[in-house]
């Protein structure tokens, strides 16, 4: 009996032999519309595109008069610098969406400044804000998809609102401040993660960009002691309320170091599994029976400079070896920039339509 979409990638994320293969892909604004207007994507490849869809509830939020200006007081804004609902500034960066960041907390001292900091307003996490979760769960599971839970970042925010460079300072000389900054961070993080548990979602969201290239931006043991007990607690509260719940953890870069760790705390899904950083097919065979894995064609390589050939290559041999069995959602390990070839995208298409079923 043929699968549903929603049956068919749950035995992906559960490396239970499914039927296709799954894929998501996204672009640049200026890329995205390229895409729309040269592109014609048939049924054929849309039935596979990975079909979830984002768990939520409404919930009243009172008028936003929080003011951030005196985080900035000492700091000339650049013209078009725009404040996001944390209190980041971003201001205008020289190419495409880029942009650069402005820190809030970077004059912090003092663990009392992140209890003082005009936090945005988020649900209660009432009865009433749980079942409206639950209700949107059900609907998004009645409608043939998956029901996902975004649960947010901690090192990442963490950074964003205090600098990178600061808060690896503070992991050595005002280790208050920075357990201050991240418990803040993981509280709501632990929240979000119990409201899809409650409300019975396939999968949360979550993860850190703790990779370089070919090493991690702390040491394992750093990351062990600041971040990993933290995730730890976030899974566990989606895990106490649905235990098979599935974790997809982002990071780019190397992490090979943590792996083990996160299978350890719950995590299910790894991705995006960069070619250029780590060996997809080696990680197959190493934790194969623990995690599937989300990505794993490059985004320095096959797609922007490959030609169609070496992206249809790739994409089969990708499929053929760590999606053996289910356990792979294939995509492009990051947003695709505008230097990537229209082509090239269709032959990613056309190549997991190809190549992406199982008999």
């Amino acid at each position: 009996m043929a699968l549903s979409r929603r049956e068919n990638c749950l035995a992906v994320m559960n490396r239970n032999n499914p039927e296709w293969v799954v894929y998501h892909i996204s672009y640049t604004p200026d890329l995205n519309k390229r895409v729309q207007e040269n592109l014609t994507i048939s049924d054929s490849v849309k039935k596979h595109a990975f079909p979830g869809a984002g768990v939520s509830a409404p919930y009243e939020v009172k008028e936003d008069k929080r003011d951030f200006s005196k985080y900035y007081e000492d700091v000339e804004l650049p013209e078009g610098t725009t404040i996001d609902g944390m209190g980041v500034a971003h201001a205008p960066g020289s190419k495409y969406h880029f942009n650069k960041y402005i820190f809030p907390m970077r004059n912090f001292k003092d663990p009392i400044e992140v209890e003082e900091y005009p936090w945005p307003q988020g649900p209660l996490y009432d009865d009433k804000y749980h079942q409206g979760m639950k209700k949107s769960a059900d609907d998004i599971k009645s409608r043939d998809l998956i029901a996902v839970g975004n649960v947010g970042h901690i090192f990442e925010a963490a950074w964003y609102l205090r600098g990178m460079d600061n808060l690896f300072a503070d992991f050595i000389l005002n280790e208050d401040l920075a357990a201050a900054l991240l418990d803040k961070i993981t509280d709501t993080c632990l929240k979000r993660a119990r409201a899809a548990g409650i409300a019975g979602a396939d999968m949360i969201g979550t993860g850190d960009d703790v990779g370089m290239q070919n090493r991690m931006l702390m040491s394992p043991n750093e990351w062990r002691k600041w971040i990993k007990p933290r995730f730890a607690s976030v899974i566990a509260a989606a895990k106490e309320h649905k235990p098979d719940i599935h974790v997809k953890y982002h990071s780019d870069g190397n992490i090979e170091p943590i792996i083990p760790d996160l299978i350890e705390i719950g995590v299910t899904i790894l991705n995006p599994v960069q070619p250029e950083c780590m060996d997809p097919v080696k990680l197959k065979e190493q934790y194969g029976d623990k995690l599937a894995f989300d990505g794993t064609i490059g985004i320095q390589t096959t797609m922007p400079f490959g030609t169609t050939e070496d992206v249809d290559a790739t994409v089969k041999h990708m499929i053929e070896t760590v999606g053996k069995d289910g356990g792979l959602i294939i995509a492009p390990t990051h947003v695709l920039e505008p230097e990537v070839p229209l082509e090239n995208i269709m032959a990613f298409f056309n190549a997991v339509d190809e190549y992406g079923h199982y008999s």
